[in-house]
């Protein structure tokens, strides 16, 4: 994992991939893939190779489409490259043949993996569980990811850097994994 700041024009080489961005904020990453997966809740596919992806939350009731009231800017590919951008912004990703466009705010801050969403998921373990809401005397240093209610309470699922005695350790799947990822990016 590796942090960049795409400040000005430049160009990286991480791993497989050579980024190269400019002044505007674009960015293109020339990879060979065969898959890109993530960028939140999509409803249109899968794999978002061939497609044009924008990050921003829109609310559609029916027939969503490309549209997404649950849009993140995290996106991993089967060669192993892995992108997170660090913005609340609009994001575009048009994911091509050999290479990946991006289109991101000027000076945004990107977080580069390598390896394999199963080595992602590895390193949140011991990070994520879950507890009862009546249970949690206060929840400092928890960043809650859901709350289900049930027949006994407030059901909550939360990751942090040290879990409290109250919170019951739980296998994340590759959505906390990328939350505490986040979580992390933010303190």
């Amino acid at each position: 994992m590796e942090k960049l700041k795409l400040c000005g024009t430049g160009e990286r080489r991480f791993g497989k991939a050579l980024l190269v961005w400019q002044e505007d904020g674009s960015l293109r990453v020339y990879l060979d893939y065969r898959g890109a997966y993530g960028l939140g809740e999509r409803f249109d596919a899968l794999n978002q190779k061939g497609r044009r992806v924008v990050c921003e939350v829109e609310e559609k009731f029916c027939f969503q489409g490309n549209k997404s009231y649950c849009p993140a800017p995290f996106f991993w590919t089967d060669s192993g490259f892995g992108l997170y951008a660090g913005t609340c912004e609009t994001t575009v990703f048009d994911f091509r043949e050999g290479e990946i466009l991006a289109q991101l705010p000027e000076g945004c801050e990107v977080t580069l993996f390598s390896g394999t969403p199963e080595g992602l998921i590895q390193s949140a373990a011991g990070h994520v569980g879950t507890f009862l809401e009546k249970d949690a005397a206060q929840e400092r240093g928890l960043h809650i990811t859901a709350r289900v209610n049930t027949s006994r309470g407030v059901r909550c699922r939360a990751v942090a850097d040290k879990l409290p005695a109250y919170v019951q350790a739980e296998e994340p799947s590759l959505e906390d994994a990328y939350l505490y990822l986040i979580s992390r990016e933010a303190a």
